[in-house]
């Protein structure tokens, strides 16, 4: 369950769980000393509101909790959410009322079993099963003092008896559900309406603003009680969960709608965060609407709300909707704060995906607002405590169907996702999420919201089925996570794919990346040749294809490689689909708009999407390696620095660079035995790192971080030969003539290794110099007759290291290239031209950080400052007359547009 996360730094105490409750799962209601609760009695005398479903059987967990935990542990979650309840501790509720061992008992095995798995508990006191007791004797939460003092008791009871080992508790559940569905539209137990027509009793004017102030007087008491009984000897921390949407104006230009949706997540969320979280009266806007049916606070209530200083805020959120200001006066029953609630806006724009119920709506976007406004408006650190979905038409689905349903595995995919921005962008203070729910559970009217969201509405939810039939059924978010501890590259496949349709509803995720593989071979791959195209295209075939079975049991050699190079070849998928969208980032970044247009708008996608996937089996990678690890992290590192974030980029290239120290890939003979691909490509990672390590000390003054004295043996890693596939050849042509023209291409690669080498070479010495303080900065002719001859070696070995180029390598060429229409250009031109402009721009960059280092180490006569200044004059006309002849899409240095690099380089 760890693993799902899409977010590539969620801290590693982030809670990731699933939540439950009491009555909906645990049954056996009539066993072992329980009393009955509010729920027991409404869904009996109330069957059809409940669709005739109770809690007598539900899941069964009372007796098959060991069953339950294991599946938990089989999915890999860390922490669990469940409520007691109140009526199997005190049957009849009190503070005088005897206490049920035999129910301590059960939470007692509960816990430890729970614990025995690694599974931390997180315990929700309440969550809505009163006991009818306490209803039946003065009213229930109606009586403000009464039940907060009962409730008092009861949580006194849980911390003494469980609190050894409970360290995370919840006071109430939704105390907005239990206030307005209870006791305002009378759709959940006790069932008081007056609206209602199946209500018998109940004021909606009165009767839910009266609740909500026992609610929260009884949060207050039971965090009180904690913090000043317990904390410093438990060590504990305490909270509530409330729910929410997040409302948008319906109308955006109209002032009054903004007031509208403000006003409405006040009624919802202010009403019981104002006083719980800030200790202060409720908003204003519902003292303005409600006058004296809103309960006033005394300075006693105050007081103990201060000190109820809590821990946490949970957040449970399901959907988000859009509100719109009503003219006329609210109604003396309205709880909404006077507002219309829709789906869609003026425009006609939806909320979000539509689910099986149709209150609900997918909107990760608008909780990742809600989770921002909640944690900048209450500074509570957030545990999303509840968040799923029921999915369309799960009612005529088999169990099969409904624990692979795409819609609800989608959902779960998106909200995560919209908690690691709201984090990890937003600066929230985000601490944990539970899945609700572990299994299909209890459900009643469709007022109980997600009560029945566990999988289907049509499993678990009828009385007469036995125990055995309706037990645990997986969600599909436990199924995504049983199937490897992670959400699956398939299915981050389709969460791409959606991704793309809700920013370019025209564009086809395929064809996009067909797109992106074209520009990247025919302009970034001559300089970065870091990834083997077939199998590349290969693993894409897979993504696309409708039996992705059969085509992982395709023979072609690239895929045989693409297993054989990985030493958990299940893992290659996640690979592959990491690689391919490394690539396309890469791409997206890097080429200008002309090439690509819109690159722009879909590179931090594909980023994204490369960094989580990595993450799923980073621990993997980290200890059994290989080219493609080297690769990823380098494109990666390409991205960062291309979106402006430096710092970042240079720690992912130190990745990079640590790996090819790991794997020894500066040593030839650690590649001997190799797959020829895998051979051949790690020899191009090594120097492709090598280069980006040399650019980035030289143009930017970073660290050294490979060079030959990083090793013991030195440097003696061939370079590389341009050899890929033997199996791929052009039809009609013969083998031999093929693998000439594959290995063309490596020519101008290579003569960019010796340039850069060299150069690197000369420059470390002169750092050396410095270093071994052999010269003084400020004198001149200070250099020892060894160590000038030691620096022209080096210096002669640099501007001759392009001297044996071929002609169409040579910068004349350029002027030839830069009249043709890069279009209309064969592929093998196309290389040429983009890897000689690289060479010659690549030159001229380091002649001119040589001809300055040389200044600085007094390497040139004195009185010779106007022949030096002609020196980097006669280099910046030849750089310049470089980027006047070639053609612009050719400009790059090392795969980056040299823009960036001449920006950086030290020009007179």
């Amino acid at each position: 369950m760890a693993n799902t996360s899409p977010a590539t730094s969620m801290p590693s105490d982030f809670e990731w769980g699933f939540a439950t409750a009491a009555y909906q799962i645990e049954g056996a209601v009539n066993e072992d000393g329980r009393g009955k609760s509010i729920w027991d009695t409404f869904c009996h005398l109330e069957p059809t509101r409940t669709k005739g479903a109770s809690g007598d059987i539900a899941c069964d967990h009372y007796h098959r909790f060991e069953e339950d935990f294991d599946l938990l542990s089989k999915y890999g979650a860390k922490a669990y959410r469940f409520s007691l309840s109140w009526s199997r501790i005190i049957p009849m509720g009190g503070r005088g009322d005897s206490v049920n061992e035999q129910g301590i008992a059960f939470y007692n095995r509960l816990i430890d079993a729970l614990l025995a798995r690694g599974i931390t508990p997180w315990v929700t006191l309440y969550h809505w099963d009163l006991p009818q007791a306490l209803h039946d004797r003065y009213g229930g939460w109606l009586n403000v003092e009464e039940s907060q003092l009962d409730f008092e008791h009861f949580a006194k009871v849980c911390y003494e008896r469980f609190g050894d080992r409970v360290k995370n508790w919840i006071t109430l559940n939704e105390p907005w559900i239990v206030s307005i569905f209870g006791y305002s539209t009378g759709g959940n137990a006790p069932g008081r309406s007056s609206i209602n027509p199946q209500s018998t009793e109940g004021n909606s004017a009165t009767e839910p603003w009266i609740v909500g102030k026992a609610l929260i007087m009884s949060h207050a008491r039971a965090v009180a009680l904690y913090n000043r009984e317990f904390k410093s000897s438990q060590n504990g921390k305490v909270g509530i969960s409330l729910n929410g949407d997040f409302y948008e104006p319906w109308d955006k230009g109209d002032k009054r709608d903004h007031q509208a949706a403000e006003r409405r997540m006040e009624f919802h969320i202010g009403w019981f965060a104002n006083p719980v979280c800030l200790a202060k009266d409720y908003p204003k806007c519902m003292r303005e609407q409600l006058g004296g049916r809103l309960p006033e606070f005394t300075e006693a209530d105050f007081a103990l709300l201060r000190d109820a200083e809590m821990d946490f805020y949970g957040m449970n959120y399901y959907t988000s909707q859009f509100a719109r200001h009503r003219d006329e006066p609210a109604s003396e029953t309205d709880c909404l704060g006077n507002v219309e609630e829709y789906q869609e806006n003026k425009d006609g724009q939806s909320v979000g995906e539509p689910s099986g119920v149709n209150w609900l709506r997918s909107t990760p976007g608008l909780f990742r607002k809600h989770l921002t406004r909640v944690y900048r408006k209450y500074g509570k650190p957030i545990y999303v405590t509840e968040n799923g979905c029921p999915c369309p038409g799960e009612e005529n689905m088999t169990v099969k169907e409904a624990v692979n349903d795409t819609y609800r595995i989608r959902y779960f995919q998106d909200h995560i996702e919209a908690v690691s921005l709201a984090r990890n962008e937003d600066g929230s203070d985000i601490r944990g999420y539970f899945a609700w729910s572990l299994m299909d559970n209890l459900g009643g009217s469709e007022n109980l919201g997600l009560w029945d969201s566990g999988i289907t509405s049509s499993i678990g939810l009828d009385p007469a089925l036995s125990p055995a039939t309706v037990h645990t059924v997986p969600t599909p978010l436990s199924h995504a996570a049983s199937t490897g501890g992670a959400i699956s590259a398939l299915q981050r496949w389709e969460a791409l794919a959606r991704k793309l349709y809700l920013r370019r509803p025209t564009v086809v995720l395929e064809n996009l990346i067909n797109r992106c593989f074209k520009h990247f071979f025919d302009y970034l791959f001559p300089l970065i040749p870091l990834v083997h195209e077939s199998s590349l295209r290969d693993g894409l075939e897979f993504f696309v294809a409708r039996d992705h079975a059969q085509a992982l049991r395709g023979s072609t050699s690239s895929l045989r490689y693409g297993y054989e190079s990985l030493k958990y070849p299940e893992l290659w998928p996640d690979v592959t689909f990491t690689l391919i969208t490394a690539v396309c980032a890469e791409t997206a970044f890097l080429l200008p708009k002309d090439l690509f247009p819109e690159g722009e708008a879909i590179a931090d996608l594909f980023l994204q999407a490369s960094r989580d996937c990595l993450v799923t089996y980073l621990e993997a990678d980290l200890e059994y390696p290989n080219a493609n690890s080297v690769a990823i992290r380098y494109l990666h590192s390409n991205c960062m620095h291309a979106a402006g974030k430096p710092r970042f980029s240079w720690h992912i290239f130190g990745e990079a660079t640590r790996l090819a120290q790991v794997l020894q890939m500066h040593d030839e003979e650690s590649i001997q035995g190799l797959h020829p691909l895998e051979a051949e490509f790690r020899r191009r990672a090594f120097w492709i790192t090598y280069i980006g390590d040399k650019s980035a000390a030289i143009l930017n003054s970073r660290p050294i971080t490979i060079h030959k004295f990083s090793f013991e043996s030195g440097i003696t890693v061939g370079y590389p030969t341009g050899i890929e596939d033997e199996s791929i050849v052009t039809p009609g042509s013969t083998s031999a003539e093929e693998l000439t023209v594959r290995k063309s291409f490596i020519i101008g690669f290579n003569a960019n290794l010796r340039l850069w080498q060299t150069a690197s070479d000369l420059l470390l010495e002169m750092r050396l110099l410095e270093s071994r303080k052999t010269i003084s900065m400020n004198s001149h002719n200070s250099l020892t007759a060894e160590e000038r001859l030691r620096l022209d070696h080096l210096y002669v070995l640099f501007v001759t290291s392009l001297d044996d180029l071929p002609p169409f390598l040579r910068d004349d060429q350029l002027v030839t290239n830069a009249h043709s229409d890069r279009e209309e250009m064969n592929g093998l031109l196309k290389i040429y031209t983009i890897q000689a402009a690289n060479l010659y721009i690549s030159l001229h960059c380091l002649k001119m950080v040589i001809t300055q280092k040389f200044e600085e180490v007094s390497y040139f006569p004195m009185g010779h400052n106007e022949i030096l200044l002609l020196r980097k004059t006669e280099i910046a006309q030849n750089m310049l007359r470089i980027m006047r002849e070639a053609p612009f899409w050719a400009l790059q240095v090392n795969g980056e547009p040299c823009v960036s690099q001449l920006y950086h380089a030290p020009w007179s």
